[in-house]
């Protein structure tokens, strides 16, 4: 049976995300294991002016700064969260780091040597997934470890679920049912 050492949990803050940091950290307390949650903080795209000017330069205003702050606070109340239900890891580290998501997934995958990805999908199917791909599609092609992808129960319910039955008839006033 494999061993795990460092887990890494990317987080986009969506029902299977949080699914998955919950599984990663079980996985991580049950292999006595570290656990890294990361968030992609997509910077904003260059000033026009700029790139019409030929100048590189990115729009840092104070809206985006306070996005990046706040994932950087959404990402510590749910680690906090780990830890007030006991089911926090031995160590956790809690990341927001600017750039192409599954490019920056693969790099600190890599870098900081993790042994396994546990990550959300939202399951797209068809069409959206021919279209726009998938985070999780393309982190288990190209990743360097083990990757385990996490289908909140939720999610499934809201995309997957069959039609609902029909209504059943109620029983009426004064009839025996």
């Amino acid at each position: 049976m494999p061993s795990f050492k460092h887990i890494l949990v990317p987080i986009d803050f969506s029902e299977a995300a949080r699914a998955a940091l919950d599984y990663g950290a079980q996985l991580a307390w049950s292999f006595g294991a570290a656990l890294d949650a990361l968030h992609v903080w997509r910077e904003p795209l260059p000033v026009l002016a700029s790139a019409l000017q030929d100048i590189p330069r990115t729009l840092t205003t104070p809206d985006a700064l306070r996005e990046r702050a706040e994932a950087r606070h959404l990402l510590e109340l749910l680690l906090a969260d780990l830890r007030r239900r006991g089911r926090a890891p031995r160590a956790m580290g809690a990341y927001v780091l600017p750039g192409d998501t599954v490019a920056t997934i693969l790099d600190v995958a890599r870098t900081a040597r993790h042994d396994l990805i546990v990550m959300g999908t939202r399951g797209r199917r068809g069409l959206a997934e021919l279209l726009l791909g998938s985070v999780a599609h393309h982190v288990v092609r190209l990743a360097p470890c083990p990757v385990l992808t996490i289908h909140a129960p939720a999610v499934a319910a809201a995309t997957d679920a069959p039609p609902a039955a029909p209504p059943q008839p109620q029983p009426q006033p004064g009839r025996a049912a």
